[in-house]
């Protein structure tokens, strides 16, 4: 009798999520491309996938992908782990890794690397140290050419992932050639805009669906309304802002991701239509919102938070004005998505909203601040 072929293992990836979107960015993950969850860690979601690995770099939740190369135990708080690491690396097979990689990208005979190391908790070392301690041990067995992980430096041809939790090392290879959290479509910035993978989590929690009518009332450079378009095929996207700057970023961005969206006036409220559908922009205040009532399905919105761009109002009775716009141009049922740190002052504006029900608020970590997304919902008239 033939011995019984066994089925080949799922490859095993792990992607880099914002703090606190962990669940949302795995819900999207399946849906995308049927992976089965291993775990859910601090910025982290571990998957199998039988899928082509290409599929995988087009997910938006995620700021990356990387394949799982090892998990390294008997790693603690002390420098002797340090030596413990490079010994353990030694024995590391590295080739499953490259050969997923291989599939979706050429890499040279002699790769460059880098090391990009975090850990969680109290060390005896940096992860400059841990970083030492890998380029350390892979300079002896393996032909990769070795570049800092500095901002000087040329984009290597791999992105090696350290992550130390507990008394363990998990170690990644980046799947793409650079981060997805990179979008091509980002031709142009400012400050406080929003991490892309933010903004599309933003959307996704709106439950935007095809055909939908989605506004940003404080668009900036667009961001949202980019991430957005994923989710409302045949839908329409509108962003507002009162800064006309801002305004010809977002158009540029949009541009760039094949969505014109011309500037129309605002000078009389009106509701959108056939002749507007796709993506378009308005100079006008959030506070005073120049749409017919009932007329948008979702309203998606990184609040000012009056820090990386001055708000230039008092937060509080800006944030009431805001919520009773939203609550205006909502159609029943609509939804309200909402991003600030400034908790107290967003609270309050939903207690005082007339037509509008609080459903639920998701702390997140973002760039060392600590915002929340909170949704709320239009009431029946």
């Amino acid at each position: 009798m033939l011995p019984q072929a066994h089925p080949a293992p799922e490859p095993v990836y792990f992607a880099r999520v914002s703090a606190g979107l962990e669940q949302l960015a795995w819900g999207d993950i399946e849906r995308h491309t049927g992976a089965r969850l291993l775990g859910l860690g601090h910025r982290r979601v571990d998957f199998a996938c039988a899928a082509a690995p290409a599929g995988l770099l087009a997910l938006r939740a995620v700021d990356d992908v990387y394949v799982r190369v090892a998990r390294l135990r008997g790693l603690d708080h002390t420098r002797a782990s340090l030596g413990r690491l490079t010994r353990k690396l030694g024995e590391v097979d590295f080739d499953p890794a490259l050969a997923l990689i291989a599939q979706v990208r050429t890499l040279p005979e002699y790769p460059m690397y880098r090391v990009t190391a975090s850990h969680l908790g109290r060390r005896n070392y940096s992860r400059y140290d841990i970083e030492g301690a890998v380029e350390q041990a892979l300079t002896l067995r393996l032909p990769w050419r070795f570049v800092l992980n500095a901002a000087d430096e040329p984009m290597p041809d791999l992105d090696l992932r350290v992550l130390l939790e507990a008394d363990w090392a998990l170690l990644g290879l980046r799947l793409g050639a650079a981060p997805l959290h990179r979008r091509d479509y980002k031709v142009a910035e400012r400050p406080g805009a929003l991490k892309p993978p933010v903004a599309y989590c933003l959307a996704l929690l709106a439950g935007c669906a095809p055909g939908q009518v989605l506004l940003d009332p404080a668009c900036g450079a667009g961001t949202i309304l980019a991430e957005a378009l994923a989710l409302v095929p045949g839908g329409t996207v509108i962003g507002g802002d009162t800064d006309v700057d801002a305004l010809m970023l977002a158009q540029m961005n949009l541009a760039a991701l094949g969505a014109p969206a011309p500037i129309i006036e605002a000078t009389t409220t009106r509701a959108p239509d056939a002749e507007t559908a796709g993506s378009w922009l308005y100079q006008g205040d959030a506070r005073a919102i120049p749409l017919a009532a009932g007329a948008i399905d979702t309203l998606v919105c990184n609040l000012p938070w009056g820090r990386q761009a001055p708000a230039g109002h008092d937060i509080a009775a800006l944030y009431c004005d805001i919520l009773r716009e939203a609550a205006r141009v909502l159609r029943p049922g609509g939804r309200a998505v909402l991003l600030t740190d400034r908790h107290a002052e967003l609270r309050a504006a939903l207690a005082a909203a007339t037509g509008l029900q609080p459903a639920a608020e998701l702390p997140i970590s973002l760039f060392g601040s600590h915002p929340a997304i909170y949704l709320a919902e239009r009431l029946p008239a």
